[in-house]
């Protein structure tokens, strides 16, 4: 429980830091490397992969954000998503990522 809440707050650490970054430079696309997730499929996907990163930005409509997945010398990028500030803040990975695509990228770290 206790390395729960250390990874969860170095996650909204990450997230602040990224945050102040893109605020500075709005043109360009922050991509800010996940260090947590919830549980299934991404828990697992974080454990199979060697980086999950979140490629977001901000702007008066909310969050564009999209996921880059690295495994063995391969590479998935989801579609870019729309999403709320709110629910960005609260599951970044899991609000960017679609569950079923998260499922699919996840069975194909095991081939």
């Amino acid at each position: 429980m206790k390395l729960f809440f250390n990874t969860l707050l170095i996650l909204s650490l990450l997230l602040l830091t990224a945050s102040a970054k893109s605020n500075e430079n709005t043109e360009g696309l922050t991509e800010t490397k996940l260090t947590s997730a919830m549980g299934y499929p991404y828990k697992l996907l974080i454990t199979r992969t060697e980086s999950i990163k979140i490629i977001y930005s901000e702007d008066e409509h909310g969050v564009k954000c999209k996921v880059k997945v690295l495994w063995q010398a391969q590479a998935v990028q989801s579609q870019p998503q729309q999403v709320s500030k709110k629910k960005f803040s609260e599951k970044p990975l899991a609000s960017c990522l679609p569950r079923q695509k998260a499922k699919a990228i996840l069975a194909m770290t095991f081939q």
